[in-house]
């Protein structure tokens, strides 16, 4: 097989069976708010962003700030508007709601975080129900 590297640069990008299946099984809608646990380096984020027509939230989170950094770069380069990356631990992001405390959408949450130098909002997590599914494909 020749090499694809360089091939419709912007318009493709190659990933393995497993990885295109389980963006299709999700089933990802126009108008969705999703969670991608740990999104990095991003191959999935952007296809689901690309099966919603990159209309809706998709909230793509790792621990690694290295690694978000970079998938930020790569969803910027591949034009995927949807897509918030954040340098956070997803397992340990379920806000707990306190007495008095109003419920915020994953939006609103968004759009009040403060930004990191490093360009990446700060979000401490959400709040149960949140979300209209979840992709959790972890590393091994």
């Amino acid at each position: 097989q020749p090499p694809m590297n360089g091939v419709l640069v912007g318009k493709m990008i190659l990933q393995n069976l497993p990885s295109v299946v389980v963006a299709h099984a999700l089933n990802p809608q126009p108008n969705e708010v999703i969670l991608d646990m740990c999104c990095a380096p991003g191959g999935k984020t952007t296809h689901l962003a690309s099966l919603m027509n990159d209309n809706g939230l998709i909230i793509a989170c790792d621990k690694s700030r290295k690694k978000m950094i970079s998938a930020r770069d790569f969803f910027q380069a591949n034009a995927s508007c949807s897509i918030v990356p954040l340098a956070l631990d997803s397992t340990k992001a379920l806000l707990e709601l306190k007495s008095g405390e109003d419920w915020k959408s994953p939006h609103e949450i968004i759009d009040s975080a403060s930004i990191a130098n490093d360009g990446l909002k700060d979000v401490k997590g959400f709040y149960a129900n949140s979300f209209d599914r979840i992709l959790l494909d972890p590393p091994c």
